[in-house]
C-alpha cells in the first residue's frame, strides 16, 4: 500500500499569498527584501510539499499530474522573490486578456498567420502602456514618430522607448485616475492587419511604377 499523502496546515499557496499581501504598497526594493525574510521560506516549504507528494499519489490520478506541473514549473515560480516589481498571481496578465476574449468574434475570420501576429504585437505595445499609465494612442504616435529616425536599435536604443523610460513625453502620461480607467478600456482604435493585401497592394504598385 501507498503511504497515506500527507496533510500539512500552512504549507498551501493560501498563506503565501497572504503574507505578499502585506506588501503590496512598498517600493520594489523592500518587498523584495521582506519577500525573502518571509515569503521565501513559505515558497521553499510549499515547493518540497509538492516534490515530497509527487512519489506518494498514484499516476492515474488527476492529482499526480496536478502535483507533476507544480513540481516542473516551482522553480519558474520561484523567481518572483528576485524583483519586486513582479507579482505573484497572474491575475493582472489575465486581466489583460478579457479585452480580446471578448472581442475575439469580431476577428474571427482573420485567418492571416502575419496579420495575427502583427495585432499581438500591437495588442502588447498599448497593453503595456496602458499598465505603465499612459495615453496608448499617443504612445504609439511618439513611437512611429521617433523610433524611424533613431539610426540603428540596439538593445538600449529600444529599451529608452519602453513605456517606462524617462524618454517617454509628458504629452504621453495619463493621471493617475485616467490611467487606472484607461485599463479597463478596449483597444478600439487597433484594427486587424492583413499583411497579404498589404504586400499584393505594394507589388502591384510597383508593377506600375508608383
Amino acid at each position: 500500500m501507498r503511504p497515506a499523502l500527507r496533510s500539512r496546515q500552512g504549507a498551501g499557496s493560501t498563506p503565501c499569498f497572504k503574507v505578499d499581501s502585506k506588501f503590496d504598497d512598498m517600493e520594489p526594493g523592500a518587498r523584495k527584501a521582506a519577500r525573502d525574510a518571509e515569503l521565501r521560506p513559505l515558497m521553499e516549504d510549499f515547493g518540497g510539499m509538492g516534490a515530497g507528494q509527487l512519489p506518494l499519489a498514484s499516476p492515474k490520478l488527476a492529482l499526480h499530474r496536478a502535483l507533476q506541473y507544480a513540481v516542473e514549473f516551482w522553480p519558474y515560480v520561484m523567481n518572483v522573490l528576485e524583483d519586486g516589481h513582479l507579482e505573484l498571481s497572474n491575475n493582472v496578465a489575465e486581466q489583460a486578456q478579457r479585452i480580446f476574449v471578448v472581442g475575439r468574434k469580431n476577428w474571427l475570420f482573420s485567418d492571416a498567420p502575419r496579420g495575427a501576429r502583427a495585432s499581438a504585437a500591437i495588442y502588447s505595445v498599448t497593453t503595456t502602456a496602458k499598465a505603465n499609465g499612459l495615453n496608448p494612442r499617443l504612445y504609439v504616435e511618439w513611437l512611429l514618430t521617433e523610433m524611424p529616425n533613431a539610426g540603428e536599435l540596439t538593445d538600449e536604443v529600444v529599451d529608452s522607448f519602453l513605456p517606462w523610460s524617462d524618454r517617454v513625453p509628458e504629452s504621453c502620461k495619463l493621471d493617475p485616475a485616467a490611467a487606472e480607467k484607461a485599463k479597463e478600456m478596449p483597444d478600439d482604435f487597433i484594427i486587424n492587419i492583413d499583411p497579404d493585401a498589404f504586400d499584393d497592394e505594394m507589388a502591384n504598385n510597383a508593377e506600375e511604377g508608383l
